[in-house]
C-alpha cells in the first residue's frame, strides 16, 4: 500500500481459489467460447498454475493461458 508517494505495508499475494472471467478457456467447444458467458476456473495446482474450467472441466496450464 502507497500513501504520498511511501511504501506503508506490504502484503503477501496469494493465487486464489478460483479465477473469473480473466482467462480463456483453450477448448473451442467449451461455452464460454461460444456463448456471452464469463469464464470460471477451479485453481488445481498453483504453480506451475493450472486450472479446471467449471463448464467443460478441461484443464488449462499456463502454456494455454490466453488472457482477456
Amino acid at each position: 500500500i502507497i500513501r504520498d508517494y511511501e511504501v506503508v505495508e506490504k502484503r503477501v499475494v496469494e493465487t486464489p481459489e478460483t479465477i473469473k472471467g480473466i482467462v480463456k478457456c483453450f477448448n473451442p467447444k467449451c461455452i464460454t467460447n461460444n456463448e456471452v458467458i464469463p469464464t470460471c476456473f477451479k485453481v488445481v495446482v498453483k504453480d506451475p498454475i493450472a486450472l479446471k474450467c467449471k463448464y467443460c472441466e478441461k484443464i488449462t496450464t499456463e502454456e494455454q493461458m490466453q488472457v482477456y
